[in-house]
């Protein structure tokens, strides 16, 4: 993937990001304010299903393979509509694994 390509995909999802508030995803409201606006990394991760882990090295441009489960977790997780759907997947489409692919199958030697 081309640095342009990683750069837009991670200011997209930052962007995505900082735009939900916690209460949009049912999260319960913070007490104290928080340093930036939006969902944290973690949060962002755990309502798609993924490792914090996962989420940044995907955020950060540092993934070689991303299924289409990943992106669809991602989707939701961000409230996506159908066009920022599309661009998701565009942006993500040199890293998405083959559908029936997974990132780690025991089974293929």
């Amino acid at each position: 993937m081309k640095l342009a390509d990683v750069s837009e995909l991670g200011e997209f999802l930052r962007g995505k990001r900082a735009s939900i508030a916690p209460e949009q995803v049912g999260l319960p409201p913070v007490g104290n304010p928080r340093r930036v606006s939006g969902l944290r990394r973690e949060e962002v991760a755990q309502l798609a299903g993924l490792s914090v882990d996962q989420y940044t090295r995907l955020e950060l441009g540092r993934v070689t393979h991303v299924s289409d489960e990943v992106l669809a977790g991602i989707a939701r997780a961000l409230l996506l509509t159908e066009e920022e759907v599309s661009c998701l997947r565009r942006l993500g489409s040199r890293h998405r694994l083959p559908h029936n692919e997974t990132a780690q199958d025991p089974d293929k030697k």
